[in-house]
């Protein structure tokens, strides 16, 4: 019994361990209960104080917001005046813009005509100082105190029925050039003097042809560029020449050109020969060349301006001089039938000294004789008078 007792003790004495260990274990949690709430009640307290913070600043910035929504709702007002105001403006603008354009057709076909009448009015300054500025020669232009070198109308035969032309005068010089350098491509064919180019001028032909004959000299320079493009070619034997390249003067005529050292050699590369043609049958009015049968071969021609040296107009004075020089010699043959007919058409008869007798008989005085007076009445006092 008493061992029974002992164990039921013992067994009262484990319990009882048992009980107070687990009410210790349950302080510990609790006491880390305890700790985690008051960490939760910090946190939360943290959290208070941001949700406040956060409250307040929301708060605040919804205030700033109304203002600036009050800010906003005034600018927009504002704006939409502007715009109004630029709706209107814009259309004023556009009306504005139409009547201008309206304006500006209207203005665009006066300026049109302003500038037509300008352009007339220009040309006619333009002549009306060529006019100003004509002459028979340059001589003549420069006689007439035009010192500087320039264009001006020229009208070599006067008084003529040829147009005066321009012509540019070189001062103090006083030559004259007429045209202008021309140069020209001979074309490929096959046919003695097969391709042919025309030179003109702007100036009547028998105009340029006695400025040429008035003048000492006149020349034309004329330069022939080659390839493997002979001017003229010699015979096998040396007596004869084949020629391909002719000159046609004013007249009409053709004439063969005779030199070309260079390009007679035939050389397959660009030369050339430069030439001058004084001849008294200038201007140069026409080319030809040919044949110029391969591509390979080229031809080409430049000829300058017509130059002549000056000569001399005569001036108004000299020919004022001819004029009274060539009356007194009228005066002097009338006076010579005068007296012609003193002497043998009205004898003095019986009529006396210092008077003449008519063929009627009549007496008359010796000056009566062609003084345009029938005083004789038989009219022959005044019947051999010039």
């Amino acid at each position: 019994m008493k061992s029974l007792a002992t164990i039921f003790l013992i067994l009262y004495i484990a319990t009882a361990l048992t009980e107070v260990s687990a009410n210790v274990i349950s302080n510990e949690d609790l006491q880390n209960s305890f700790n985690q709430l008051e960490e939760t009640v910090k946190a939360d307290q943290i959290e208070k104080i941001k949700l406040e913070s956060t409250i307040s600043n929301l708060q605040h910035d919804f205030f700033f917001d109304q203002n600036s929504l009050k800010q906003l709702e005034e600018t927009v007002k504002a704006d939409q005046i502007e715009k109004i105001k630029l709706e209107s403006t814009i259309s004023n603008l556009q009306h504005g813009l139409e009547s201008f354009k309206n304006k500006s057709e209207t203005n665009s076909k006066w300026i049109e005509e302003e500038q037509e009448n300008m352009n007339t009015t220009r040309a006619i300054v333009t002549r009306l100082d060529k006019i100003s500025r004509i002459g028979t020669s340059c001589s003549h232009i420069a006689s007439l105190g035009n010192l500087e070198s320039g264009s001006f109308l020229l009208d070599t035969d006067g008084e003529g029925n040829q147009s005066p032309y321009d012509a540019y005068c070189k001062m103090p010089e006083r030559t004259t050039t007429v045209g202008k350098e021309v140069s020209y491509d001979f074309d490929h064919c096959n046919e003695t003097f097969c391709s042919e180019k025309s030179i003109t001028y702007d100036a009547p032909l028998p105009q340029l042809n006695l400025l040429v004959d008035k003048s000492p000299v006149c020349s034309q320079s004329i330069t022939f560029e080659c390839q493997s493009a002979p001017i003229m070619m010699l015979s096998q034997s040396g007596n004869g020449a084949t020629y391909r390249l002719q000159l046609r003067y004013s007249n009409g005529e053709y004439f063969n050109v005779s030199s070309g050292d260079n390009c007679n050699k035939m050389w397959p590369q660009m030369m050339s020969d430069s030439f001058i043609s004084n001849s008294k049958l200038l201007p140069i009015i026409a080319i030809r060349y040919g044949p110029l049968e391969f591509e390979w071969q080229k031809a080409k021609i430049t000829v300058s301006e017509l130059k002549c040296d000056p000569y001399e107009e005569q001036t108004l004075e000299d020919r004022v001089d001819q004029i009274e020089n060539e009356l007194v010699s009228v005066k002097s043959q009338i006076n010579d039938k005068i007296t012609n007919l003193k002497r043998h058409q009205i004898v003095q008869g019986n009529c006396g000294k210092g008077k003449l007798q008519c063929h009627s008989g009549k007496c008359i005085n010796e000056s009566f004789i062609c003084d345009g007076d029938d005083d004789c009445g038989d009219s022959s006092d005044e019947q051999y008078c010039a």
